[in-house]
């Protein structure tokens, strides 16, 4: 929905035309002087005065690209949003900064910068140290991903993935981007959440329709021009403040009818951890364990769908785990796959890892955000002054052909080798997963529900890329990188036509 501003008068329209031609006119102007002012050894990307760079959010991308082609060339580029600067760093001594060092944080970066879900605190008008919110999230979410947690929580993932799955149509049309993403959702608030909404898909639904609402697309204005009214950010507050109710309710109810579940939550409560202290760590789960792993889920299965020859690696590896783990063909396809262990899906299928890590490759190049919260800092030997943000685009190292040759074509045998993913992390030479002090906590939990929700669907459903009429795309789909949230493919072969396997047809669920 479109920012508005209540206006206490009919305007001349003959003079609002005037007026706005002269302003973008005098505007322009001043962005070239603007883009040409600075003088203090950065190669400063042009803006507008008092907002900035505003195509850093209506074409991210194309921005990023000039930005980068300028630092090859060995300059370091910087821009301005509203009052904040902000400096892009790639190359080598670049990634040793921004990775490294510990004043810059994450959390102030985002906060900022990214222009998605407000945050929870803005959401329910209270004010709490982002940093402890953080701490508290990083010291609980370690215990809830061991791995005899994970082996246990994996039929019930298996379960959710299923009945989800049976909730579908034998056959039709759907967007990925959604319905595959809302799975995505599910396993998340199951392996991280409160069993008692876990446990019901249309709560589970309604959840995922509050998420999207908190994470749809801001308008450049709502975050450039904040003290602007918007329809689309108080939709988003609200939102937000849902959802904080309704974990909050869940978790009070539970305290109030003395009950206790096998769930993240009652670990929690176990440690007497408080209800203001729960209910945003599933907040922060959802937010952090949803988006990429949605995204990457819905590439793997665009790309399986493109290369079949990779489909057919993936279908071998999976008829070995169950073979050697559940030989039974009289069982359910998911329940066949409950039988195979956590080590089984973490260290028997290459093949999986190996197309996980290039659509990471391949997919998750937008920007890392930091703001340097410590004393300045040096990059190329310039200084980041306290306060200053930071950028780490990753497509300026992932789609670097120095790096990774062919750089735009999509191989998994890229990583044949299991032991490069690990060397290349090391060398922060692959970011998909984070490296240096802040590497991906979730990744564990990220690749599993990848792995199983692959595993599953590739088993139960044959389908095709179409666009939104049902007619075949046959081209080899590029990401369309200024699409922040979900990544969907260029043009409009977005759609999946599906229908069930025979073999697997069951009495379903109709909706």
């Amino acid at each position: 929905m479109s920012d508005f501003i209540a206006l206490p008068f009919a305007p001349d329209v003959g003079l609002l035309k005037l007026t706005w031609t002269s302003a973008v006119v005098s505007a322009g102007v001043l962005a070239i002087l603007y883009s040409q002012s600075k003088k203090d050894g950065f190669n400063y990307l042009p803006g507008f005065p008092f907002v900035g760079a505003w195509s850093f959010f209506t074409k991210r991308a194309e921005f990023l690209d000039v930005a980068i082609t300028a630092n090859r060339s060995g300059k370091t580029s910087k821009f301005n949003l509203r009052n904040h600067n902000i400096i892009i760093a790639t190359n080598e001594d670049g990634r040793k900064v921004f990775y490294g060092t510990r004043g810059l944080s994450v959390s102030d970066g985002y906060a900022a910068l990214w222009g998605t879900a407000p945050s929870l605190n803005e959401a329910l008008g209270e004010v709490e140290s982002t940093a402890k919110q953080s701490n508290f999230f990083m010291k609980r979410l370690q215990p809830l991903l061991h791995r005899d947690r994970l082996h246990r929580l994996i039929p019930e993932l298996f379960s959710d993935l299923n009945v989800h799955l049976e909730s579908w149509p034998q056959s039709g049309h759907m967007d990925p981007f959604t319905h595959v993403w809302n799975v995505i959702f599910h396993l998340t608030n199951r392996a991280l959440g409160a069993r008692e909404l876990a446990d019901d898909l249309s709560t589970v639904k309604e959840l995922a329709t509050l998420y999207w609402s908190a994470e749809q697309d801001p308008s450049p204005s709502s975050v450039l021009l904040p003290w602007i009214p918007s329809r689309t950010k108080q939709q988003r507050m609200e939102a937000m403040g849902t959802l904080y109710t309704t974990f909050a309710d869940t978790i009070n109810k539970r305290i109030s009818e003395g009950r206790s579940e096998n769930d993240a939550v009652q670990f929690m409560l176990d440690q007497d951890d408080t209800v203001e202290e729960i209910a945003p760590f599933i907040m922060q789960a959802i937010f952090t364990g949803t988006i990429t792993t949605g995204i990457l889920v819905c590439w793997i299965l665009i790309y399986l769908h493109t290369y079949p020859e990779w489909d057919a690696k993936i279908r071998q590896e999976l008829e070995a785990l169950l073979n050697e783990y559940s030989p039974d063909a009289t069982l359910p396809m998911y329940a066949r796959f409950s039988q195979v262990p956590v080590e089984a899906w973490e260290g028997s299928t290459p093949v999986l890892e190996a197309v996980i890590t290039e659509t990471n490759r391949m997919v998750i190049s937008g920007s890392n955000m930091r703001r340097n919260m410590g004393e300045d800092i040096e990059v190329n030997g310039l200084k980041v002054k306290q306060g200053e943000f930071m950028l780490y685009p990753m497509g300026s190292l992932h789609h670097d052909a120095d790096h990774y040759p062919d750089p735009l074509r999509w191989d998994p045998s890229r990583w044949a080798d299991p032991t490069r993913l690990e060397r290349e992390r090391s060398q922060w030479s692959f970011l998909g997963w984070g490296v240096g002090l802040h590497p991906c906590l979730g990744m564990r939990i990220a690749k599993l529900d990848l792995k199983l929700a692959v595993s599953l669907f590739i088993q139960l459903f044959e389908y095709s890329r179409v666009d939104k009429n049902g007619n075949p795309s046959k081209d080899i789909p590029v990401p369309n990188l200024n699409d922040l949230h979900r990544v969907a493919p260029k043009g409009e072969g977005r759609y999946f036509q599906y229908k069930r396997r025979p073999s697997t047809v069951k009495t379903a669920m109709l909706q």
